[in-house]
Order: C-alpha cells, then sequence, then structure tokens
C-alpha cells in the first residue's frame, strides 16, 4: 500500500517545479517522519493498553515499598523543577513555554491520581481529594490555559 497523495493543507511540502503535473520534489522530513511516526506512536498505545492489562490481572493489590520517600520527593524535584522552566520560559518569552507548562500540567494530573489512589481511607483520603480538587486539578487547568496562550512571536525570545 502506498503512501496517500499530498493533499492541499501540505502545501508547504509541495514543489513548485512541477513537470507535466508530477511533482519533482521528494517526500519531506516532515511528512515522511508524520507518517512514521504516527503509526509508531498508535503501535505504542497497543503495547501499553496490553501491558496495562497484563498488570491489571496479575499485579498484587498491596505492595510495600522500600524507598517510597525516594521515588516521591524525586517526582516533587522533577515537578518543581518543570515549575521553574515554565516560570523562566515565560519571563524570556521562550519558545520552550507551551512544552514545559503541559509537561508541568501532565505532572499535576499525575500527582493528583498518586496521591488519591496511595491516600487511606478517612482523612488522609479526603485530603487528597482536596488538595486534588482545590490545588492541583486549577493549577493544571492554568497551565494548560499558559500553554493555550502562549505568544506566538515568542519564537523571537531568547532560548
Amino acid at each position: 500500500m502506498g503512501l496517500p497523495e499530498p493533499q492541499a493543507d501540505d502545501r508547504n511540502e509541495l514543489s513548485t517545479n512541477d513537470v507535466s503535473g508530477i511533482s519533482a520534489a521528494p517526500l519531506s522530513t516532515e511528512r515522511s517522519s508524520r507518517y512514521v511516526l504516527g503509526p509508531l506512536f498508535l503501535v505504542m498505545a497497543v503495547v501499553v493498553a496490553v501491558w496495562t492489562t497484563w498488570l491489571t490481572i496479575r499485579m498484587p493489590t498491596h505492595h510495600l515499598v522500600r524507598s517510597w520517600d525516594v521515588a516521591w520527593s524525586g517526582f516533587d524535584v522533577l515537578l518543581t523543577t518543570l515549575f521553574v522552566a515554565t516560570g523562566i520560559a515565560l519571563v524570556r518569552r521562550s519558545s520552550w513555554v507551551r512544552a514545559f507548562a503541559v509537561a508541568t500540567a501532565a505532572l499535576l494530573v499525575v500527582d493528583a491520581w498518586f496521591d488519591i489512589t496511595t491516600a487511606q481511607a478517612g482523612a488522609q483520603l479526603t485530603q487528597a481529594i482536596l488538595q486534588a480538587a482545590f490545588v492541583e486539578f486549577p493549577v493544571a487547568v492554568l497551565c494548560l490555559y499558559v500553554a493555550w496562550r502562549a505568544d506566538r512571536g515568542s519564537e523571537r525570545g531568547r532560548d
């Protein structure tokens, strides 16, 4: 099965050196990457879905962790680093704002997920839910807003 013909929305990738209606330009790196990386990511999604199903069936519901403090503090150091990176990128009007803000939002949601799912029933669970609802989720939404509103002209900033 061959690659589909270029569409009108691929106009940046079409050659202006057409001879008798046949494009003289090879596939651009961007376009060929799209055809390779898109399916690759879909395959990875299937692999992760199968792995998740296997883990759901096979993993114990209770597990004692030796380095729980290192896992959580390491995660929080990464989250802190992303907050710093997002802040610096905003101040410098860097093109990295979007990436840092989206990554920060994603880690905030992951943080809330693990806080809630690993909390003991009772006060600890209530605290985790309240923290997710009133801190982590709203800040994640703010990060997504920052990413969405990032100035298109940020490429002119100092990276």
